[in-house]
């Protein structure tokens, strides 16, 4: 888990960052999301790796996806790491693209199924957005020292972020979550 981590362009900085966002972006932009219906989290999952041309994923790859994504925010179960030896030779090409691939669909596993859910309880994308957005709080290392109002934050600090109720579900700025319309599509669906 630390490996995979340390190699998304979700936990990346700078020109890392940019680079492996590229990657993933290009990735999404190549699903054609209209074909997409999909059922549950294990749906969204089975969907999603097949719009990516992944090879069809058994019970085995899709029990080691529900592993990584619970401990791909934190956690340290020992599975994990077994999980990702799983999975990474279903992902094709190298080792970073592999990666970057585990982490979209890791990233779309819960917060997808909840916006799906979210859509089935509240009528329509918006509305589950506004009153059960899927992603509630994320969470942020500071990089440098910084204050925030008259809080101190020190470098290297973990800070919490609510951002469901401000309407930031999908993030903000250069962090903005690239999966946007694919979610939007599937929870449409």
């Amino acid at each position: 888990m630390a490996w995979l981590r340390a190699t998304v362009a979700r936990f990346a900085y700078g020109e890392v960052h940019v680079r492996r966002r590229e990657f993933v972006e290009a990735e999404l932009a190549r699903i054609d999301v209209a074909g997409l219906r999909p059922v549950g989290r294990v749906g969204v999952v089975r969907a999603l790796a097949g719009a990516m041309g992944l090879p069809e994923l058994d019970e085995a790859a899709v029990g080691a996806l529900l592993v990584v994504a619970a401990n791909y925010f934190g956690g340290e179960d020992p599975a994990a790491d077994d999980a990702v030896r799983l999975l990474l030779p279903l992902m094709g090409s190298d080792a970073e693209q592999a990666a970057n691939r585990i982490g979209i669909l890791v990233q779309a596993c819960d917060a997808t199924a909840a916006l799906i859910e979210g859509v089935r309880e509240f009528g329509d994308v918006h509305a589950a957005l506004r009153f059960a957005p899927p992603v509630r709080v994320m969470r942020r290392v500071a990089l440098v020292a910084t204050r925030v109002g008259d809080v101190e934050i020190p470098a290297g600090e973990v800070v919490e972020l609510e951002v469901g109720a401000l309407g930031l579900a999908f993030g903000y700025g250069p962090r903005v979550c690239p999966g946007r319309a694919v979610a939007m599509a599937l929870a449409g669906a």
